[in-house]
């Protein structure tokens, strides 16, 4: 059986997750801390980062060199459009970085991690210079990009909507929310995003473990 080596709690980590339950692939998950990893995790991950995907065959870091591993061994359904395979990767890749650099760090970091996790004060001045400086950006850019219904290459979501809800789904946990009066599309499109059936049984996931953390 497959294992994912990292915590549920990571949009990286996620990402695998749903793309693995999307395929209905069988898997275990090591809950392996970012905070603590242990020495020889880096023979899997020379980075140091997770996710670390094997089953037995391969060894990979990366949770987009991942899926592309997944979409390629598992066919079916297909989460990269043949016909603009590109432009998924292109919001892959966007979600993967410039979407969590304003979700992440100065959002969820900031509002959940340091105060519940790390017993360390918020630094409301970074999260108030996101909020005004960074998200508008980056929200008004996907704003002119999400479909007006649907995903963003069809009925179901893809690696594209992958990559862009799991760092939104984060978001939710540091109960942000998109402001629908100045980006409406973006707004509309999370919603039907995060009550896809994939985010929601990651969604109630979380849940279970957060409830079973010392905060």
């Amino acid at each position: 059986m497959a294992t994912i080596h990292g915590v549920s709690l990571s949009p990286f980590v996620r990402k695998v997750q749903i793309a693995l339950e999307h395929k209905g692939v069988d898997y275990d998950l090591n809950p392996v801390s970012p905070i603590d990893l242990p020495a020889e995790y880096k023979q899997k991950s020379p980075l140091g980062k997770a996710p670390c995907y094997e089953d037995g065959t391969v060894v990979l870091p990366d949770s987009s060199v991942i899926c592309q591993y997944l979409e390629e061994i598992y066919t079916t359904p297909a989460m990269y459009p043949a016909d603009v395979v590109s432009r998924a990767r292109w919001y892959e890749e966007y979600g993967d970085t410039k979407f969590i650099e304003v979700l992440g760090p100065p959002l969820l970091f900031e509002l959940v991690v340091k105060p519940n996790f790390l017993n360390r004060p918020v630094d409301q001045e970074r999260v108030d210079d996101n909020l005004a400086n960074g998200i508008p950006p980056v929200f008004g850019y996907l704003e002119g990009e999400v479909p007006d219904c649907g995903f963003m290459f069809g009925d179901d979501i893809g690696i594209a909507d992958i990559a862009l809800g799991c760092p939104m789904l984060n978001a939710r946990y540091a109960e942000f929310e998109i402001d629908a009066a100045r980006w409406p599309k973006l707004a509309a499109y999370t919603t039907r995003l995060l009550a896809h059936p994939a985010f929601q049984k990651r969604a109630a996931a979380d849940m279970k473990v957060m409830k079973s953390l010392p905060l």
